[in-house]
């Protein structure tokens, strides 16, 4: 019986496995030219910390703090928890302006610095 439930354990442990690589993943470009894939029921900063890219390492996860702001030049994403209108405010939300800890991709992403700087950011040329 015992073996069984080894059986039964490394089956499961198989289906959960294959769902994960079944899920789609989007490809998110960075204005750095770092690349990352990120799933749809993935925060995009959860993926960007995962393949350790983008310079962000840490953060409060939870749209309070800021520091994962960033714009999206391309695609689409959907807020899954608000995100503090102390750092976003609505008309930067409406202009793709957006806290990666708060979104999942929808889309393929290219994602732009938010502070405006769109100088250091060439997203056609990539």
């Amino acid at each position: 019986m015992e073996a069984r439930m080894g059986n039964d354990s490394a089956v499961k442990e198989m289906t959960v496995l294959a769902e994960e690589h079944a899920r789609p993943a989007f490809h998110i470009l960075l204005h750095t030219g770092e690349t990352f894939p990120c799933r749809a029921d993935e925060s995009v900063f959860s993926a960007m910390r995962r393949a350790n890219v983008g310079g962000i390492k840490s953060g409060c996860q939870g749209g309070g703090c800021g520091i994962c702001k960033m714009r999206v030049h391309r695609g689409s994403v959907c807020a899954f928890q608000p995100m503090s209108r102390a750092h976003v405010t609505r008309q930067e939300q409406s202009e793709n302006t957006v806290l990666l800890c708060c979104v999942y991709p929808q889309s393929d992403l290219v994602l732009a610095p938010a502070d405006g700087n769109r100088d250091e950011f060439q997203a056609d040329s990539l």
